[in-house]
Order: structure tokens, then sequence, then C-alpha cells
């Protein structure tokens, strides 16, 4: 039985802060699964939108020139601390039931919450795994989260490729794990590791 979304989000998060401690100082150069990102280049995108999406749980405004955080030039200095600062954020936001509900400022548009939050779900769960993968770790989700992030990753499949969010579909076995399998959906291979 898959999780509440806002229970979800915070086992999610917690996951993903685990894989974050203590970073080798040379892993910012490794590659990622996330085609054309270094660890660099993904941990500036991953600030961003973590912070982004953490203001938006936390019903706090975005900056209207820059709402999803992509001059946020984050990857210097303890940037896993940073990173592991906005999960905190977002958990606490988005764990709360109400969050989930209306719609919220984002630059010109008002969007639904519940459409927001499940972003946030993708996106941390997605990125997190990149992360943990780029430094040789492994991301395990409480399975009830996993099984919360494919049902949100399947939800927005179509649109995420259209977008360009998600690349093309991977196959995996059909009793793969509910994070491989959410990960597949979203264009990534869930065997990827930094030797290639």
């Amino acid at each position: 039985m898959s999780s509440s979304h806002p229970d979800a989000v915070g086992g999610v998060c917690d996951a993903v802060a685990a894989v974050l401690l203590d970073p080798p100082p040379q892993a910012l150069d490794s590659p990622t699964p996330c085609s054309g990102f270094d660890l660099r280049a993904l941990v500036e995108h991953f600030v961003g939108t973590s912070g982004a999406l953490a203001r938006l749980g936390l019903d706090r405004p975005l900056d209207p020139d820059d709402p999803w955080g992509g001059g946020a030039g984050s990857a210097e200095g303890d940037w896993a601390a940073l990173l592991r600062g906005n999960l905190a954020d977002l958990a606490r936001g988005w764990g709360r039931p109400e969050a989930w509900s209306g719609e919220a400022q984002v630059g010109g548009s008002r969007l639904p919450r519940a459409m927001l939050g499940e972003m946030a779900l993708v996106e941390v769960a997605a990125h997190g795994w990149d992360v943990a993968r780029a430094l040789g770790r492994t991301l395990e989700l409480p399975p009830p989260a996993a099984e919360r992030v494919e049902q949100a990753v399947a939800a927005t499949a179509v649109l995420g490729r259209q977008m360009g969010a998600y690349g093309p579909e991977m196959e995996v076995p059909a009793d793969a794990p509910a994070l491989d399998r959410a990960l597949a959906q979203a264009g990534r291979d869930p065997r990827w590791s930094p030797a290639g």
C-alpha cells in the first residue's frame, strides 16, 4: 500500500538526505545519470529547484525573476549541507496535508498545489537518485514512498516527455522495484553506474 503524499515526501527527503552525508571532495567532477549534467551542474539545478519547491510547500513567495532558482550558483562550499537544508524545509512544507490543496503562484501562472507537490516528490526522488549514483551510493526509499513516486511519474510521464523533463522510457522487468520502474518511466537506466 502506498503512503499518503505528505508521508511520501518526508520519506523520500529523509532517504536522499542520508546519501548526501560526507561526499568526497572531488565528487563534483563525477558524471551523473542525468543526461548532459556532471554532478556540479546537477547540484546547481537541484539546489535551485529543491529550494523553490520548499518555498512553495511552506507558502513562501518565489523570486519573481528566478522562480526555480536557476541562478543559485550553489555548487561551491558545503553543497550537501545546503541540499539537506532544502530537503528538510521541503519535507516540512509538503508534509502538511493542507499544502496539497488550492493553488500557488509560480511566475505568471497559478498552478494546482497537488500538481506542484507531486512535482516536488518526483524531483527529489529522481535527482536524489542521480546524486546518489554519481557518488557511487544507493538510494533506498521506504517501499510505500517508492510506490507513490512511481504513481506520480506515471501520471506525468507523457507531459514530462513532451516538455523534455523525462527521457524516452527504459525497459525494466515488470517485477522490478517500484523506484526502478519510476526511474525507467522517467527515462533513466536504474542500472547506471559511474563506471559506465
